[in-house]
């Protein structure tokens, strides 16, 4: 979508790396070792890193687990074979559109948490009901016992209250990316409502 791909673009224009992200990484492990990092984004990073290089440095970095949207299950076997013996989980995406025979064999492969894509379309245009995410939720759950998170659409405390209970946890991304755009550019303290954004949305979890 327009704000994943602009934050692309400023990403680019800014000379992000992904050795300066694993980087990011490092320093972030030295004050806390328990929170689990996942990394979001395309294979084609990864391929041009080199997979092997890449799962090995992001794993002594300290990842836990990628996010990689446009891998689909059919092209994951080597790779995936990569990632697990680096102690890195490859979370399987489901979607609306994802049932019978596919949702069974995507659960089966799923390592750490699946990742429930609750609209068809792109991120941070439209939001599905709670209704909906519920009986999908529950229908992923008949095939794994693993953890099931919920994205695209969410944006505010209020409809994460909502999803307290249905989904085992919330995925934010485009609501905070547009954040971090409008803030931007500017010295890291004006982020400070990046972080308020992020603090009203754990305490709609917690409350």
């Amino acid at each position: 979508g327009p704000a994943i791909q602009a934050a692309g673009e400023r990403a680019l224009k800014s000379k992000t790396t992904m050795p300066g992200i694993l980087d990011t990484i490092r320093h972030f492990r030295h004050d806390d070792d328990k929170t689990p990092i996942i990394l979001m984004g395309y294979i084609n990073p990864i391929l041009r890193y080199g997979p092997e290089k890449f799962a090995k440095d992001a794993s002594t970095a300290g990842a836990d687990g990628l996010i990689l949207v446009d891998l689909p299950h059919e092209e994951q076997q080597g790779l995936d074979e990569i990632f697990a013996k680096n102690k890195l989980d490859l979370i399987q995406l489901i979607s609306p559109a994802t049932t019978g025979k596919r949702l069974a064999t995507l659960a089966k492969a799923a390592r750490g948490f699946i990742y429930y894509v609750s609209i068809a379309g792109i991120t941070g245009t439209a939001s599905a009901s709670a209704e909906s995410i519920k009986a999908a939720v529950a229908e992923i759950r008949k095939s794994s016992k693993l953890p099931v998170a919920a994205g695209f659409g969410i944006r505010d405390a209020s409809q994460v209250k909502e999803l307290n209970g249905i989904a085992d946890g919330i995925v934010v991304g485009s609501a905070l990316v547009n954040e971090v755009a409008r803030l931007s550019p500017g010295p890291i303290p004006t982020h400070a409502p990046v972080f308020q954004r992020c603090k009203s949305l754990s305490d709609a979890l917690r409350g």
